[in-house]
């Protein structure tokens, strides 16, 4: 009964907020600020898909979130012929360096999303905060990154899933 009484006192509120927005939006014309979603990429030493995946969605979706990146260890620095191959796409990443996870419970709670870009990448994370949506993405041939080849199907993925992903969230026109 509780629950019940709390779930009408929720939608009372929803429906509150919804006329206050309404009411804002016939007064001055404007509408509510689309969401901006704060995305972690994660992989093992954060010095190639972390970046890459944080670059190209800071890149194309510029509006639509705040990214990150970070690994469950900190590399020494990005893998060599990174930065050529990123600044090839107009993407600066000299300021970029690896940064290790070192996230408390609470300021992993401030993300929407967290990508996993490597499986180990995943177990880092113990207990993922309730809020936040946990995913899981698969790169094969990881060995072999560090050549052109190997960048630009890493990037072509990545670009493909960001852009499904924030499209999901925003909806097609996510910019």
């Amino acid at each position: 009964a509780i629950f019940v009484v709390y779930h009408r006192l929720e939608r009372i509120a929803d429906q509150a907020k919804n006329l206050c927005e309404e009411t804002v939006f016939q007064v001055t014309g404007q509408t509510k600020a689309k969401k901006v979603y704060r995305i972690l990429f994660l992989d093992e030493d954060n010095s190639c898909l972390g970046p890459m995946a944080a670059a190209i969605a800071r890149k194309n979706f510029p509006q639509s979130g705040e990214y990150s990146s970070a690994g469950c260890e900190a590399a020494a620095g990005l893998q060599p012929g990174m930065l050529g191959f990123m600044a090839g796409r107009g993407v600066d990443l000299d300021a970029d360096a690896p940064v290790k996870l070192d996230y408390t419970q609470a300021e992993l709670a401030e993300f929407h999303v967290i990508v996993s870009l490597q499986g180990a990448a995943a177990k880092a994370i113990e207990r993922p905060p309730f809020h936040t949506v946990m995913l899981n993405w698969k790169f094969s041939d990881l060995e072999s990154m560090g050549n052109s080849e190997s960048f630009e199907a890493a990037h072509r993925q990545l670009a493909i899933l960001i852009k499904d992903l924030m499209v999901d969230l925003r909806g097609e026109d996510a910019s």
